[in-house]
């Protein structure tokens, strides 16, 4: 059984390797969309360095500035 937790850190594990990669591949940002009432994921996002956009119809929009190498 696997535990809230243990998704958590597979979870920021991924989001960290996902942000090295754009970075070696010299990509200034990424935006994403989750749905307003998916509180818990608009957490985690902004826990990883997310910012709010902009919110339309519903959908909260989310972007990431990454450093350039």
């Amino acid at each position: 059984d696997v535990c809230s937790s243990d998704w958590q850190k597979v979870g920021t594990a991924l989001m960290s390797a996902l942000k090295e990669k754009l970075v070696s591949d010299n990509i200034k940002g990424v935006m994403l969309c989750v749905g307003k009432g998916n509180v818990r994921a608009i957490e985690f996002y902004k826990k990883n360095g997310f910012k709010v956009i902009f919110k339309l119809f519903g959908t909260v929009f989310m972007g990431l500035n990454l450093p350039q190498s």
